[in-house]
């Protein structure tokens, strides 16, 4: 077993959080200076999807969220009427 193998089985005893809280606490204190380039890189890529994810589901229910405002279903490329935009 390695060094770094020992020093993670070591920071699981203190939980199933610990590395995550102790990651949380370094990066308070020094920024993202604490991240390698392959780290910011799963992170962006991460965010990216999830940003894409969210419009993906915004999309697909708008229908939902606008019958329960009351308001008509859009049909597939209609766009919305003037009194709607305001």
């Amino acid at each position: 077993m390695t060094t770094r193998e020992r020093k993670i089985e070591w920071i699981d005893t203190f939980g199933r959080n610990a590395l995550r809280d102790a990651v949380s606490e370094i990066l308070a204190i020094d920024g993202h200076w604490f991240l390698t380039d392959e780290q910011i890189e799963q992170i962006t890529s991460k965010m990216a999807y999830d940003a894409r994810e969210k419009t993906r589901r915004m999309v697909r229910n708008r229908n939902i969220f606008r019958e329960e405002a009351g308001l008509p279903p859009l049909v597939r490329g209609a766009s919305l009427q003037a009194e709607e935009r305001a």
